[in-house]
């Protein structure tokens, strides 16, 4: 499909789920910049190669957010497109917010898959649309309805991190993360960050180009570590390490 038939297929399935206008940021579950094939929705409905940048799509237009240093690929990679390209941060450009807030209107709902968007900017959809009577979808992933090649989440296998290299022991940083809980008057820290989760565990993968991470959730209270990954990445090796700080296994 070409980019404008990937749009209007897309189309079809925001009428069939009453959506108004549907986002598609670039991030993965994690927040990360730079992400696995499987996250590239936004590459996959406009083109746009770059690591930055936000498509919204309405039943009328389809419009790209990037930063200055994506214009000039933006706008070659755009090309033949139906996508107009919207500077971040330019003067008389109006934010992601300023365009929903114009556009949406009383009973319309705003959608988009709500694991890719951070608590922060869910809160603020939902306070600023609730007061004008315009609801958020945010339990599916549209995308995945159309992306019939969609490459599977990645399987690389996850590795320790020598010790010489990563400074202290795992138990070593999750007792100072245990310490600062208890000195907060906390008791459970989760993390979803995979270069914290990498630093915390000493571990390292191969699950994004060029980024030494593996897909994982870690949630950490005072006794135990809850790991969730998926555990055939984990050698022999990796898991009699991971056990010495009472890991608890969990799936992705």
């Amino acid at each position: 499909m070409t980019i404008n038939e990937r749009i209007t297929a897309l189309r079809k399935v925001m009428q069939e789920e009453g959506i108004s206008i549907y986002l598609i940021p670039s991030n993965d579950y994690h927040a990360s910049e730079y992400v696995c094939d499987y996250f590239k929705a936004r590459e996959f409905m406009s083109g746009f190669t770059g690591s930055a940048g936000t498509l919204v799509i309405s039943h009328t237009e389809a419009i790209l957010w990037t930063d200055g240093r994506y214009l000039i690929q933006a706008k070659k990679e755009l090309e033949g497109s139906e996508i107009k390209l919207y500077a971040t941060n330019f003067k008389d450009v109006p934010t992601i917010v300023e365009y929903l807030t114009k556009q949406l209107q009383s009973g319309d709902t705003l959608g988009f898959d709500g694991r890719l968007i951070c608590a922060k900017e869910g809160n603020l959809y939902e306070k600023i649309f609730s007061k004008n009577n315009i609801k958020i979808k945010y339990q599916d992933d549209l995308i995945n309805r159309i992306w019939s090649t969609r490459e599977e989440l990645p399987q690389a296998s996850a590795y320790l991190l020598d010790i010489k290299y990563a400074g202290e022991t795992s138990l070593v940083k999750i007792n100072k993360v245990r310490a600062q809980l208890k000195k907060n008057q906390m008791s459970v820290n989760i993390i979803t960050t995979l270069d914290d989760i990498a630093w915390l565990l000493n571990i390292r993968g191969d699950d994004i180009l060029y980024s030494p991470l593996t897909l994982a959730y870690v949630y950490l209270d005072l006794k135990n570590v809850h790991l969730f990954i998926d555990q055939n990445k984990l050698n022999q090796e990796l898991k009699i390490e991971l056990e010495k700080v009472r890991i608890i296994y969990h799936d992705y």
